[in-house]
């Protein structure tokens, strides 16, 4: 069984795309937006937040900018994003990772696990 460590080098090696974010830029948004994150969740968007094709392919997002737009949505009603259009709500205790074939990520703060959200669309 190949371990989680195991797993990103591999990717990160096949991967011609690995583009992070500045800390300074991913801690003064979560400082504005009051975000606590696990530390590897920080470190992921450090370290990977902008390469599109590593975590940005067909329908599912994991980048920095999503995370942004989800966070800015949440807290401001008049920004519009049309993929995030269904006015979804991280449950308790998670929080917002990406899209997953259009279906949200959540990682639950305690375990460090990620689920998947249905959404609901509102008619």
């Amino acid at each position: 069984m190949m371990n989680k460590i195991d797993l990103i080098n591999f990717f990160t090696l096949h991967c011609s795309d690995i583009e992070g974010v500045s800390e300074q830029e991913v801690d003064n948004f979560l400082e504005l937006y009051s975000l606590n994150l696990r530390s590897e969740h920080r470190n992921f968007l450090i370290n990977y937040g902008n390469s599109k094709k590593l975590i940005s392919q067909g329908f599912t997002d994991c980048s920095f900018k999503k995370f942004k737009d989800y966070y800015i949505r949440h807290y401001n009603n008049s920004y519009e994003n049309d993929v995030i259009a269904s006015q979804e709500i991280v449950p308790n205790n998670t929080v917002f990772f990406g899209l997953g074939f259009s279906d949200m990520l959540c990682i639950e703060n305690d375990s460090g696990g990620i689920y998947m959200m249905i959404k609901k669309l509102i008619y």
